[in-house]
């Protein structure tokens, strides 16, 4: 344990600590081209707005799809 201890003290300049937020936007960042998102995409935290709308949806195909359900 006292060796790992030491070589996580020794490297710690490789650490990034960060919000799970924060580690998804620098992931979907780095990959926003090969995402299909635009360079300049951002983040929406109000998403209530666009779940209501998927579930609406998801309510209307489920009435004409009945695998859905």
């Amino acid at each position: 344990a006292h060796e790992i201890i030491e070589n996580i003290i020794s490297h710690y300049n490789f650490f990034q600590i960060q919000t799970i937020d924060s580690f998804i936007n620098m992931l979907l960042s780095g990959c926003a081209f090969h995402l299909g998102l635009a360079s300049n995409f951002q983040i929406k935290e109000n998403y209530r707005t666009y779940l209501e709308y998927s579930l609406d949806k998801l309510i209307d195909k489920a009435q004409i799809d009945k695998e859905i359900l």
